[in-house]
């Protein structure tokens, strides 16, 4: 609410500003967000000699276990704990029996603290270890995806082979679907509008957005009984209710299965043109 009440101050003030949200309870980045940007200077390599400094790793253990008083830099696990941290994707073949377990978890197979683990991974897969962190209030993510100024993002991290957030193939069914429909949150008009209209606007989008004459004919057929069905779990598992897509009006998708036509192209709005 407090940010929220920010936005609004800001909108009064007259500065055109929005947000853009996905609806899940976790968050998704590198293994390097653990870690105070002091650590990072240098970049990885420094990091990594700065882990093999017993006097320097002791205090960065300290400062992610504990936290600092610096409220603009503060330690994920200290605010979360381990256990709400989940390793989704490694780079180094050797460490993949680590993805889908929680840092916690995974720390106590292998008979180390979960702090030598996150040290591990930055070492033998320079930094890159994809995590899943379990951070958000449920109150507060409704509160924040209801509010006028939200637009539907899902911020996806695409990595293939590995188990990425679950927002990569279910945030825009989970909006249509069990949000909208089971949770209330939305009209079925204002949950399309926050995926189409409100971002080709924000983008500076002027050719699409919209179903009118003139426009390109980027369209979605649903079904009322769309949902996604990709979990923390199984996230790589495409949503079921969504029967035709079409791509600058070619059929991308026909009878719910994939026609292999790839006739999307990379759009810039009014800002990069």
């Amino acid at each position: 609410p407090a940010a929220l009440a920010l936005l609004e101050a800001a909108r009064t003030e007259g500065i055109d500003i929005s947000f853009d949200m996905y609806p899940y309870p976790a968050g998704s980045s590198y293994v390097l967000q653990l870690l105070p940007p002091w650590a990072l200077e240098g970049g990885v390599a420094q990091l990594q000699s700065r882990l093999a400094d017993a006097q320097a790793r002791a205090e960065l253990r300290k400062w992610v276990e504990e936290g600092s008083g610096d409220a603009h830099a503060q330690s994920k696990i200290a605010l979360i704990g381990w256990g709400n941290v989940l390793i989704s994707g490694v780079g180094n073949p050797s460490l993949k029996a680590l993805e889908g377990q929680r840092m916690d978890a995974a720390a106590l197979n292998l008979g180390i603290t979960p702090f030598d683990l996150l040290a591990r991974l930055v070492e033998e897969d320079d930094g890159q270890t994809a995590i899943v962190m379990f951070q958000q209030d449920e109150t507060d993510l409704r509160t924040a995806c209801c509010h006028r100024l939200h637009m539907v993002g899902s911020d996806g991290l695409p990595r293939p082979g590995t188990r990425p957030h679950p927002r990569a193939f279910g945030t825009f069914p989970r909006i249509l679907g069990p949000l909208r429909r089971d949770a209330h949150w939305y009209t079925l008009e204002d949950a399309v509008r926050r995926m189409t209209s409100v971002a080709a606007q924000r983008f500076g989008l002027t050719d699409r957005g919209v179903v009118r004459a003139g426009m390109t004919a980027d369209l979605v057929l649903f079904e009322e009984s769309v949902t996604d069905r990709a979990t923390f779990e199984d996230p790589v598992q495409s949503p079921s209710g969504i029967t035709h897509v079409w791509v600058a009006g070619e059929a991308v998708v026909a009878d719910s299965h994939v026609t292999g036509a790839r006739p999307g192209r990379v759009i810039g709005g009014a800002a990069t043109r």
